[in-house]
């Protein structure tokens, strides 16, 4: 029996993940390197604490890279004036699904803090949640199951009885490091190396089939 889900926030509350690879995808070609399918999905859900390290990591031997000043604002800058443009396709539709379920849900994530609980206190979603998990607040960045492991702590459920919502293969591998069924959003661009979850699904809808 289900009795926690605990959601991403990029790639599955809202497509901020999509629009982020988007607007760095637009700067490295501005800037002139290079790059392939593999090396867009070495990015996703890298935490902005390391998104360096993996860009000299994966760009390091490109002169264009070296000669690039990389100074750039914040890709939030990049996002609709409106965030429920931004929001995943019926996600309210499943928070209140739950809700009516009485199952909690929590989030845990290492995108930016300020960002994801700003969108959804702008979005009127933030109620839908127990608590919001940041991997660069507690310092255990996924694939460090420690956040999805707190919240199972917290709520005093077992590993086999929460559920995880994810998108990115750093998230999945912390998911099943935790115990939890981990569940795959499919992204929409395909990048996503999505394989080692217990299940790819291409409408958050169907979460409600697993609860």
């Amino acid at each position: 029996m289900i009795k926690l889900v605990i959601f991403d926030f990029d790639g599955v509350i809202a497509q901020t993940e999509t629009l982020n690879m988007r607007v760095f995808m637009k700067q490295l070609d501005e800037a002139g390197v290079s790059y392939t399918h593999d090396d867009i999905s070495n990015f996703m859900g890298v935490s902005h604490l390391d998104f360096r390290n993996v860009m000299d990591a994966t760009f390091g031997n490109q002169e264009a890279y070296r000669n690039w000043d990389k100074i750039h604002g914040p890709w939030f800058k990049y996002y609709p004036e409106d965030p429920h443009e931004l929001l995943t396709e019926n996600i309210e539709e499943l928070l209140i699904y739950l809700k009516n379920k009485n199952i909690p849900c929590s989030i845990a994530t290492n995108a930016v803090p300020v960002i994801g609980r700003d969108i959804l206190e702008k979005t009127n979603l933030m109620h839908y949640f127990d608590k919001f998990y940041s991997g660069t607040e507690t310092g255990h960045i996924k694939p460090d199951p420690f956040v999805f492991e707190e919240a199972i702590r917290d709520h005093n459920v077992l590993p086999e009885e929460a559920i995880v919502i994810e998108d990115s293969p750093l998230g999945i591998r912390a998911g099943k490091a935790a115990g939890a069924f981990t569940i795959a959003l499919r992204d929409v661009d395909g990048f996503a190396r999505q394989q080692e979850a217990d299940v790819i699904i291409t409408s958050i809808l169907e979460v409600e089939k697993y609860v």
